[in-house]
């Protein structure tokens, strides 16, 4: 996490994201260490499956209101300036 925050703008928002969590024989990382990665790191952690169709909303939803809520409203003419600069991504 240190890593991504120093090679990201002040601005970026993080999610940890449980993919294909429908496959339980073939996961690596435990939902509990999981949940405890994102504690400890500040983020929100979502388990999801596109097969089962579990938190994708979900998980979009949460994006778009850590985006919503945070201080990049406030500061939305720098945020513009920025945008227009650099490219959005979700990864």
């Amino acid at each position: 996490m240190a890593q991504a925050r120093k090679i990201t703008h002040e601005y970026t928002k993080f999610i940890l994201v449980a993919a294909k969590s429908d496959l339980h024989e073939e996961r690596v990382v435990s939902e509990r260490e999981g949940r405890k990665f994102a504690k400890k790191n500040g983020i929100p952690y979502i388990e999801t499956s596109a097969k089962s169709n579990l938190n994708i909303d979900v998980c979009f939803q949460e994006l778009t209101e850590l985006v919503f809520d945070s201080e990049v409203l406030r500061e939305h003419s720098k945020i513009i300036k920025y945008v227009k600069q650099e490219k959005c991504t979700i990864v």
